[in-house]
């Protein structure tokens, strides 16, 4: 099966607001105000807040380019048991990725920078640092599909580059993984197909 070549032009790395350089249906204000709503900040330190933000930014704006949809919220059904909800949600024509931006600790063990402590008398939530996590300022990202949340891809900052580097091979790997999910729905329907002929 061959993969076209990427086709995305990834403004890299986001280090500042990235701008949409294609026509795309949404403005450049709207997808920066998208990018920066998606941030779960109970994963990362608050120094972390904006740089993940810039990233998920050049994300939303090279998915737009490729022709590919962002919903603005995820789905709460998206969610793991206790954890917050992925940052985005990458919507391909057959298959939907989810994304997660997360800080590592200094053991480089992702966590959460910050908790939430239910108060039942009365009955409202507290958040507050995590005292057990010492942040290290790097940041990680993993893809994963849909419901299943089956791993796709997990990249993380390292002495040799940052996120904002691997982000033209993150967005080779959701263009692949549609490439796949397309011959997958194509290959099922033709099996359907001889299934009926058979039957016949």
């Amino acid at each position: 099966m061959g993969i076209p070549a990427a086709s995305a032009k990834v403004a890299a790395p986001c280090r500042s607001p990235c701008k949409v350089t294609g026509g795309q249906a949404r403005g450049s204000d709207e997808l920066a105000q998208q990018a920066g709503q998606a941030v779960r900040p109970y994963r990362l330190s608050r120094a972390q807040i904006p740089r993940a933000a810039r990233y998920l930014q050049g994300l939303v704006n090279a998915v737009a380019e490729m022709g590919w949809s962002v919903p603005a919220k995820v789905q709460a059904a998206y969610a793991s048991r206790g954890e917050p909800s992925p940052d985005l949600s990458i919507r391909l024509p057959s298959r939907e990725i989810l994304v997660t931006v997360r800080e590592l600790d200094e053991r480089g063990h992702s966590g959460r920078a910050f908790i939430t402590q239910t108060d039942y008398l009365p009955d409202t939530e507290r958040t507050t640092v995590n005292r057990s996590f010492t942040a290290s300022g790097r940041l990680e990202v993993t893809l994963a599909r849909g419901l299943e949340h089956h791993p796709v891809l997990s990249q993380r900052d390292t002495g040799k580059s940052t996120l904002e580097d691997q982000l033209p091979v993150l967005i080779r790997v959701i263009e692949i993984s549609k490439v796949e999910a397309d011959w997958a729905q194509k290959e099922e329907g033709r099996r359907g197909h001889a299934r009926v002929r058979r039957r016949d």
